[in-house]
């Protein structure tokens, strides 16, 4: 089940052409490799596209058009990037050419729609082999104000235990923001522990990469936010904290 999961890939195409999104789907249909399975999520605007995927959990590839009635294709990356951060983006665009603000959401690749179909097979399979190297982050929901959310890895600080289940704490445009799940601690650690989170206290799991530092008796995160390091924890996080410093740098 496992090994079907990792070759399974969420790929969202937005295009205000139907055709052209039926064009897409058959150019990655045809070079994709026989054990891998690809769910297209497809929609024509930006706006669609936004509210389309508020309660997907993944999304792969995201393959955009620029040019977009209403919201624009600039506009809506830039919106996809803060709920799919680590997702893989391909602009594409029949006549404009991408500009400073294109490369500001991080594009992996900007096609024309003038290319020949042999050219956009082997653009699209650079980018296969990409998507192929990542593995997918998962994302938790959790709720605020009576309502649920989905929350991306890269905002959450850490996880606290409570009675009820846990608090995801975040921080997000320069605002801390908290969540409260059903789901213990414990479980969260299970699905989180191979993406940069792990105990420093046996009341929460601290996501590495928001730790800016560490001292004998606290870690201090982005935030300014300061946590209490345990004694029983304090040897083996420092381990795994060093060794995740050396992997990202």
């Amino acid at each position: 089940m496992e090994n079907e999961l990792s070759r399974t890939y969420y790929i969202s195409i937005c295009d205000d052409d139907k055709k052209y999104i039926q064009y897409a789907k058959e150019l990655f249909l045809q070079i994709k490799e026989k054990d891998e399975h690809l769910i297209f999520y497809e929609f024509q605007s930006g706006e669609e596209l936004l509210e389309g995927l508020k309660d997907k959990e993944r999304c792969d590839l995201l393959f955009l058009d620029i040019q977009l009635d209403g919201m624009d294709g600039n506009a809506t990356a830039k919106a996809f990037r803060k709920e799919f951060p680590d997702a893989l983006l391909v602009l594409c665009s029949g006549i404009y050419l991408p500009t400073t603000e294109s490369f500001e959401v991080s594009p992996l690749r900007f096609l024309l729609k003038s290319y020949t179909t042999e050219r956009m097979k082997n653009e699209l399979e650079n980018v296969f082999s990409k998507m192929r190297k990542m593995k997918p982050a998962p994302f938790l929901f959790g709720k605020r104000e009576q309502k649920n959310f989905r929350i991306p890895l890269a905002h959450i600080l850490y996880i606290v235990i409570t009675k009820r289940g846990s608090i995801i704490h975040t921080f997000q445009n320069g605002e801390n923001l908290s969540y409260s799940s059903a789901i213990k601690v414990s479980e969260h650690y299970e699905k989180l522990c191979d993406f940069g989170f792990t105990y420093a206290h046996n009341s929460y799991i601290v996501h590495l990469n928001s730790v800016s530092m560490v001292t004998s008796t606290e870690l201090e995160l982005i935030n300014g936010e300061k946590l209490a390091i345990s004694r029983s924890h304090a040897k083996e996080f420092r381990r795994i904290f060093a060794d995740y410093l050396s992997q990202k740098y």
